[in-house]
């Protein structure tokens, strides 16, 4: 079996890359600059571009099964995948699809989903929620021993992307298709708060750390992002709905064993803060 990965040195798309390794799967990391992927050693690495679709069709070639995470302009690299063959896709999504439908966070993903649906003959789609590998943007804030966030009691159930990683790879092996045309939400299997969050590295790091709220206006100064989007990332994070603050067992029921912790997460990757 030929597997295409997107995003092979994210958090997410690396995870699954190293997974792989310990099966019998030809590994192909999809990459725009393939010389400067950092990929384990027999991991075929092939370039590739959503706005360049016929570089992800050239890609696919051959391919059995592919981990998708953007679709592009149109779903215009579910479109190439289709056009190469391919048959299985794991496409992830976002929880906001089915929490918040319409919302400007996740949209983009609700249009991919249904031309997945409509392209690929077996679609299978993830619905992660917010990441515990998200915390690696306090690094700065981390190395002064300070970490400045808005709404620090707000705890949602955020995810290891190891566990989103080997739920891909579980659903993409299947020899069976008993997960063709899912969708399953993801979350962590804990509510956890940012406050929680530093005191959980402090811990892990054997270090004083402490956190200092900010205000959402603040908050939105410092978001590299368009005004609208920023508003809606904060109101996503401050003002979760019940659905988006609720623990599910998706991950334990597809792995058959529990879900990583934060703290997990942060043992297994405190090396980022030091």
């Amino acid at each position: 079996m030929r597997v295409l990965v997107f995003g092979a040195t994210g958090s997410v798309g690396g995870e699954l890359v190293r997974q792989l390794e310990h099966d019998d799967v030809a590994v192909r990391a999809i990459s725009r600059k393939p010389a400067d992927a950092q990929v384990p050693d027999g991991v075929e690495v092939v370039f590739g571009d959503v706005d360049q679709p016929e570089s992800i069709r050239a890609a696919a070639e051959g391919v059995d099964g592919a981990f998708v995470m953007t679709a592009g302009e149109d779903s215009a690299a579910l479109r190439a995948l289709a056009g190469a063959g391919v048959r299985r896709v794991a496409y992830m999504s976002a929880l906001t699809v089915q929490t918040r439908p319409g919302y400007l966070i996740g949209a983009s993903h609700e249009a991919a989903e249904r031309n997945l649906v409509n392209l690929l003959p077996e679609p299978i789609i993830l619905r992660p929620g917010q990441f515990a590998s998200n915390t690696a943007m306090w690094r700065p804030m981390v190395a002064t021993g300070t970490i400045r966030a808005p709404f620090p009691d707000v705890a949602t159930p955020m995810i290891d992307p190891y566990d989103i990683a080997a739920v891909v790879r579980v659903v993409l092996l299947d020899p069976g298709r008993q997960h063709v045309g899912a969708a399953y939400p993801l979350t962590g299997p804990e509510l956890i708060s940012a406050r929680r969050r530093v005191e959980v590295l402090a811990q892990v790091l054997g270090r004083d750390l402490r956190l200092v709220e900010i205000d959402q206006a603040t908050a939105q100064a410092q978001m590299r992002l368009p005004e609208a989007l920023a508003e809606a990332a904060l109101e996503l994070f401050g003002r979760p709905n019940a659905q988006e603050t609720e623990v599910l067992t998706t991950v334990e029921d597809l792995l058959g064993r529990p879900a990583h912790t934060f703290g997990d997460w942060a043992e297994r990757n405190k090396h980022l803060f030091l």
